[in-house]
């Protein structure tokens, strides 16, 4: 029974990692700005078997007027882009070849990149960013830095996608989610037969923590090779450390009657904090929050500690044998 139930948690850990994987795909080749254009935004494509492909165009009656218009490549490139800025039928090409330029660095999503071009545009007809590129590259448009709702709750979507094929093309944080959780299933299966195997809720904090410090070691790595080790990057990754401590914190004060209730409260919270405990993490913490309060006083610790009496019990109604 174990065994089968190693390998049911195993396949559900690989079934969420393939969840991952999906999530570094990025779901369009070519943009069409119907929001504010003014707003500040970056685009960017996938690899294809032509390299980086992809148009940013805006329609009429949202044509950019006096925009910033940036264009940056992940890394400098020693081979020639095909990047064209076009604005009322007037184009213009932009250098990249050995092009020199300073790297800079996303603190939020730990990424690099490197800022070819950048001009303050306005169309009345028509405009368009199009191009064909070796490297990784994106368009930047907007000055107005707004952050909505919606978007503070998909940081941690943003940011595997750009670790991902979006931009730096490594998907650490998807195998450390991955391997944690098969590591939290194995330990899981190894107690459960026990007296002390850990309740329901305990093992949905314990795979929160297991998810946030997977996703903290991925923000790491990228902190230190995409941004050189930049406090701002270290520090956003290093902001998982509260999430994990609540997470043990839950555990720890299960008994108590309002630990549960701030627990929940910071899960949901969290959402909205630079990308804290990976989306997925957040939900489970939240899980273990309301199990607490729900399935109290029915873990699964009482239930094999009932099961462990019981056999004690049947073992001292044994008759003595002559």
């Amino acid at each position: 029974m174990a065994v089968g139930r190693a390998w049911q948690s195993i396949g559900l850990c690989l079934a969420i990692s393939l969840s991952l994987a999906k999530a570094h795909t990025p779901f369009f080749d070519t943009h069409h700005v119907d929001g504010d254009i003014n707003r500040a935004t970056a685009y960017y494509w996938k690899r294809t078997e032509h390299g980086y492909v992809g148009t940013v165009e805006a329609h009429r009656g949202n044509l950019p007027r006096h925009t910033r218009v940036a264009v940056s490549l992940h890394s400098t490139t020693t081979e020639p882009c095909d990047i064209v800025v076009s604005c009322d039928g007037t184009k213009h090409s932009v250098p990249t070849f050995n092009r020199p330029c300073e790297q800079g660095c996303d603190p939020l999503t730990q990424t690099g990149h490197c800022v070819v071009h950048e001009q303050s545009i306005s169309c009345f007809k028509t405009f368009s960013v199009s191009g064909k590129c070796s490297v990784a590259w994106r368009v930047e448009l907007g000055h107005d830095h707004k952050t909505l709702l919606g978007d503070a709750a998909m940081t941690a979507g943003y940011t595997a996608r750009l670790h991902g094929s979006w931009w730096a093309n490594s998907y650490v944080t998807g195998w450390l989610v991955m391997i944690g959780g098969v590591v939290v299933a194995g330990v899981v299966v190894h107690s459960h037969d026990t007296p002390r195997a850990p309740s329901l809720p305990a093992v949905l904090a314990i795979s929160a923590a297991t998810v946030s410090a997977s996703y903290m070691l991925a923000k790491l790595y990228h902190a230190q090779y995409e941004c050189g080790g930049d406090a701002q990057a270290v520090g956003v990754a290093l902001a998982e450390l509260p999430f994990i401590a609540a997470c043990f914190v839950l555990v720890a004060t299960s008994n108590s009657a309002l630990a549960p209730v701030c627990i929940a409260v910071f899960a949901l919270v969290s959402f909205f904090v630079v990308g804290i405990g990976y989306s997925f993490g957040n939900w489970l913490l939240l899980a273990a929050a309301i199990g607490y309060k729900v399935l109290s006083p029915m873990p699964f610790t009482t239930t094999l500690n009932h099961r462990h009496n019981s056999d004690s019990a049947v073992v001292a109604r044994k008759p003595k044998p002559l």
